[in-house]
């Protein structure tokens, strides 16, 4: 896995199994509303979240005790324009209800799978390098824990001197990428030429107390 601890993001690297990737998009279509934590209803999602390549590269990164908390299943359609997702953070709480601190690093971890190919013809994932520190230069972030604040301060408006700091990343079909969830990041717009599916999680360190608000008791497993 090609690492980079200044950078904050560790990949892409390949998955133990990516050929089961492929059933996992008919899961996600036959849950009812949101793909928010299909991995706590389905054994499929389970074992490609916690695929060995990446539990052994979170131990060899970071070392162990996380838990897994939150996952997410993402689809852009062949032939249907995407917008792109804008610049944010997945830091959403530190500690409960404590402040986030963006000087931490290592207790929040992301996690992001590309079941299919990720990169300019479907929306490239983009990142800024460094950018889970705890100050950045023309780019406030807001400490209260996400269930705190306004879901609109989600996305964040950067300057042009951090905008211009992007880094566009291709994800080939069936790797991953690991990154500190407080780094900021998002993707392209896409015109619709090719279809697009990922999976994402996020992992805490075992001492840290997971906000109700944030993931139930159902949602929260032992990762490594």
């Amino acid at each position: 896995m090609t690492s980079s601890a200044a950078a904050g993001l560790f990949g892409p690297a390949t998955l133990s199994a990516p050929g089961q990737l492929l059933l996992l998009p008919m899961i996600a279509a036959a849950a009812d509303g949101p793909k928010c934590n299909l991995h706590s209803h389905s054994e499929l999602a389970r074992k490609v979240i916690c695929d060995p390549a990446i539990r052994a590269s979170v131990r060899q990164l970071f070392g162990g005790g996380y838990q897994l908390w939150r996952t997410n299943f993402f689809e852009r359609q062949a032939g249907i324009a995407h917008p792109g997702v804008g610049w944010h953070h997945d830091k959403h709480f530190q500690d409960g209800d404590l402040p986030v601190d963006f000087a931490e690093a290592g207790d929040h971890i992301s996690i992001v799978i590309a079941l299919n190919k990720i990169d300019h013809s479907n929306g490239s994932f983009q990142y800024i390098p460094g950018s889970f520190g705890a100050t950045i230069s023309g780019c406030g972030r807001d400490s209260r824990p996400y269930h705190q604040r306004p879901a609109a301060d989600h996305f964040l408006q950067l300057s042009e001197a951090v905008a211009a700091q992007a880094v566009l990343l291709p994800i080939p079909a069936g790797h991953f990428c690991l990154f500190h969830s407080a780094l900021l990041h998002g993707s392209i717009a896409s015109d619709g030429a090719a279809a697009r599916t990922s999976m994402v999680g996020r992992l805490v360190r075992n001492h840290c107390a997971i906000p109700a608000a944030s993931a139930t008791a159902a949602d929260v497993i032992p990762f490594c």
